[in-house]
């Protein structure tokens, strides 16, 4: 899933489904450890309560702690003591919305219970076991074979077969297989003996209990300043603002996610039960306004039954509640202070005029989460909220608020967020701004366009509108307005409704533990602008198939593949480099997935092209793509943005002509405007346009999926490179399964079969990992120094901090072993000493000889020359 910063944010517990990085946050309260859910359900209420209930045994008025995210009774994380009482948010006909919230019946709803008679109102079913009688494990039947495949065995233990097969993986590691108890069949799948399923059994958790759903709505840093220093006439409406924001937000979800499953389908529910607490500061005793919204696992179906909720639905729609809900409080507090806004991105926008500074000293909490992540080098949601919770602080008790108003405003005024500069961010506009008839026709005509709603993606479904919607608005419209504009956008005879396509594949919510659960599925549209892009995409492609450009002579190809570099070629590659060089076709894709020898196959490609009077411009989106490819092939290549901006922007014509041959690598990568953008520039030219690439590997960022097509529909045009060479011999034969597996998007599987096969290593900690990954880099590095014949080695990891962190302890062991030696220099915040190994882009290409079997990798060693 992609990270942001909603205007509201989602916090989750485990186990959960990653929605957003962290401020609307969707907590899972529940249990698998056996825990009674009543007991459950009441500590729920007592850490929300802060002490106002007073339980047996325990001291009045002292937060009821709980255990931590690793394990424990009811994995919830509450930030504050209540400020006021609670309120029901959503209640059945016999409950007052907006009224003091009763602890006793919002418990016995957690616990599943009829408030009044204490019967169950649920059934032991699904993942709402409440009833006692859930837990009581029945016996397992007797296991008449000795052997069990894994879709077997999970029938014995009324389990999922990937249940089983993590079963086995771990059972692997401790090592059942040399024990007997699991063995491989020639497919590689597992096998279990019997009395490893009947001990599988035995360590079996007891079925996970889910109470409810904490909805936490938390608004931008800036605004709880705003209230944090206001008088009390600012603090009241901000408060104020703040509740019409969470109702709309709430509004919303009762709309669209609040549903139940009634065979297998998602239906509308009522009866819904959610409680609503406001909290004002953090741990840390600073500004942090918040309101948690418990929703009680449970609600009405159409026929009248009680059945638990879809969680699917709520953590679908909850990033889409989180920008009307923050559309909402941006329209309120501009009616009620005047003010103004920064530029609403990904949903969130700060109060113009609080300064930077004020904000961050009011955030010495997130100050905490982030220094113990880059401690453990850690990214995930799942890592933030461990480290939320251990590096929490005691909650201190008794302090008084007028006492916290007096220290934060001494803060802030040191912030430089004083009286004057207070008073000039109130007061600057009368009113929100309209947003009438042709505003709406603007935004309209603006998300209709190809780089609008569907500039990333060429299809949307109705969150996605709301969520534009909501940033086009700013605070112009309130969220009711929004979600119906949403409606009117839908109806517009530009937007296109797309039918669903018979057997594809469902789509998945990830959990933080890898696991995936279907999503629902949601009607899709397209705009006819889109659809007239991809038109020309595929009639573009359609007028090139027999042109015959970019052809080379067949006795020219069988000279350059006769020659000693290309001597190695299997047939498949030279079958490959055949059928890209004589089609004919002015636009080819080429599939050549990670590991066949692509990059040889396209050397020899290349060779051909010039031996035949061609030139090879190559091209990629990216630039570090575009490097690589420059550096393997021997060609000059550039950026795709490049070769648009300097021929089809500014006219240069010396760059593609008709003995032209463009070479795109990585074209899965490649957009639908790109791509036709392209296609115009070798029609134009008479040029020849070659794409290469792998669509079971990235896509592209803007709206693609056009290579996909090209390969999956007009397989007949389309060269394949599918046997793997970089992993031979028996011993990784688990390995090219794996990779096979991973490219049909099993990718479970795959892992699984790497662990068993002792390909996965895994660390305790973040700190760890570093050092096992810079450990097997700096081995092979050494390798390479002794044997230069062998390839460079690199690290990889996914976020920024992983790598910056990795290149330093890289650095260090360098700079020990004397590889980096000299002064330090600083340029755009990067350290350079001389011996630095880094990848460039140079102005100027020095082409070489194609005929040249010398190793075309390059590297440039960094000399500084201190004056």
């Amino acid at each position: 899933m992609c990270s942001f910063r909603a205007p509201f944010v989602i916090v989750s517990q485990p186990p959960l489904l990653t929605v957003t990085e962290v401020i609307v946050s969707v907590t899972v309260l529940g249990s698998s450890d056996g825990t009674p859910a009543t007991e459950i359900a009441k500590r729920i209420v007592e850490y929300l309560e802060g002490g106002r209930v007073e339980a047996a045994g325990r001291t009045p008025g002292r937060l009821v702690e709980l255990p931590s995210p690793s394990g424990g009774t009811a994995a919830y994380y509450a930030d504050s003591a209540g400020e006021r009482p609670g309120r029901w948010a959503l209640a059945p006909d016999h409950l007052v919305p907006g009224s003091e919230v009763d602890t006793k019946a919002l418990a016995a709803y957690l616990a599943g219970l009829d408030p009044d008679t204490g019967a169950p109102l649920l059934e032991a079913r699904g993942s709402s076991r409440r009833a006692e009688r859930a837990r009581e494990r029945q016996p397992l039947p007797p296991i008449a074979q000795e052997w069990l495949t894994t879709s077997e065995a999970a029938l014995v233990l009324r389990v999922t077969a990937s249940y089983v097969r993590r079963a086995a993986s771990k059972a692997a590691k401790a090592g059942a297989e040399n024990a007997g108890g699991l063995r491989r069949r020639d497919d590689g799948a597992w096998e279990l003996h019997r009395s490893l399923v009947e001990a599988i059994d035995e360590k079996r958790k007891v079925p996970r209990i889910v109470a409810g759903y904490d909805l936490t709505f938390s608004v931008p840093k800036s605004v709880s300043v705003l209230w944090a220093a206001g008088d009390e006439e600012a603090r009241t409406a901000v408060l104020d603002a703040l509740d019409e924001a969470v109702a709309a937000g709430l509004r919303y979800l009762d709309r669209h996610a609040l549903s139940v499953r009634v065979q297998g389908e998602s239906v509308p529910a009522t009866g819904v039960v959610a409680a609503d607490y406001l909290h004002a500061t953090s741990r840390a005793l600073e500004p942090q306004l918040h309101h948690h919204v418990v929703v009680a696992n449970l609600a009405t179906a159409p026929d009248g039954s009680t059945r638990a909720l879809d969680a699917r639905q709520l953590f679908r729609h909850a990033k889409t509640a989180s920008y009307l809900a923050g559309a909402e409080l941006r329209h309120q507090l501009t009616a009620r202070l005047g003010i103004t806004w920064t530029e609403v991105h990904h949903g969130i926008a700060e109060v113009e005029g609080v300064p930077r500074a004020a904000m961050e000293e009011m955030s010495t909490r997130s100050k905490e989460i982030a220094d113990a992540l880059a401690r453990e080098g850690a990214t995930s949601s799942r890592a933030r909220q461990v480290a939320a919770w251990d590096t929490r602080a005691a909650k201190t008790h008794g302090v008084a608020l007028d006492a916290l108003f007096a220290e934060w405003d001494g803060r802030l005024t040191a912030a430089g967020y004083g009286p004057t500069e207070r008073a000039d961010v109130l007061d600057q506009v009368t009113s929100p701004g309209l947003f009438d008839e042709a505003e709406q026709a603007q935004s309209f005509a603006k998300l209709l366009r190809v780089d609008g709603i569907t500039e990333h993606e060429p299809v949307f479904d109705r969150r996605d509108v709301v969520q534009r919607l909501s940033e086009l608005a700013g605070e112009r419209c309130s969220g009711d307005a929004i979600d119906a504009l949403a409606d009117a956008f839908l109806e517009q005879r530009e937007v296109v409704a797309l039918e669903p396509v018979a057997n594809a594949p469902d789509a998945v919510l990830r959990r933080d533990d890898g696991r995936a659960i279907k999503a629902p599925s949601a009607p899709v549209y397209s705009t006819e602008a889109m659809l007239a892009l991809e038109r020309r995409a595929l009639l573009a492609y359609s007028r090139g198939r027999r042109v015959e450009v970019g052809v080379v002579p067949e006795d020219v190809l069988a000279r350059v593949l006769a020659e000693e570099r290309f001597a190695r070629l299997s047939e498949e590659q030279r079958a490959f480099v055949e059928r890209l060089t004589t089609s004919g076709m002015r636009i080819q894709a080429g599939l050549g997935a990670a590991g066949t020898g692509k990059t040889t196959a396209l050397s020899a490609a290349v060779a051909a092209w010039d031996a035949a009077g061609y030139r090879v411009l190559g091209a990629a989106v990216g630039g570090t793509q575009a490097v690589v490819l420059g550096e393997e092939t021997g060609i000059e290549a550039r950026t795709v943005a490049s070769v648009l901006a300097r021929t089809l922007e500014h006219g240069d014509t010396s760059l593609v002509d008709d003995r032209t041959v463009v070479l795109v690598d990585e074209a899965s990568l490649l957009s639908t405007k790109d791509f036709v953008a392209l296609a115009r520039l070798v029609e134009e030219q008479g040029a020849t346009l070659r794409l290469v690439g792998d669509p079971a590997q990235h896509g592209s960022v803007e709206a693609g999926g056009i290579f996909r097509y090209l390969v999956e529909h007009f397989a007949d045009d389309t060269p394949a490179l599918t046997h793997l060479y970089r992993q031979q011999g028996p011993e990784m034969e688990q390995v090219r399964t794996a990779v096979s597996e991973l490219r049909e998007g099993k990718v479970l599987q795959a892992l699984e079969r790497l662990a068993g096969d002792g390909r996965i290593l895994e660390a305790e900690s973040g700190e760890e990992a570093y050092e096992v990954l810079v450990d097997a880099w700096y081995g092979e590095r050494q390798r390479r120094l002794a044997d230069p014949s062998r390839r460079w080695s690199a690290m990889t990891a996914e976020h920024h901090v992983d790598r910056r962190e990795l290149n330093r302890r890289a650095r260090e062991r360098l700079s020990a072993d004397g590889s980096l030696h000299g002064p330090e220099l600083t340029v755009s915040g990067c350290s350079f000493r001389a011996g630095d190994e880094v990848v460039a882009r140079v102005a100027a290409w020095a082409r070489r000889s194609r005929t040249s079997s010398q190793d075309r990798s390059t590297r440039y060693i960094v000399e500084i020359e201190h004056r």
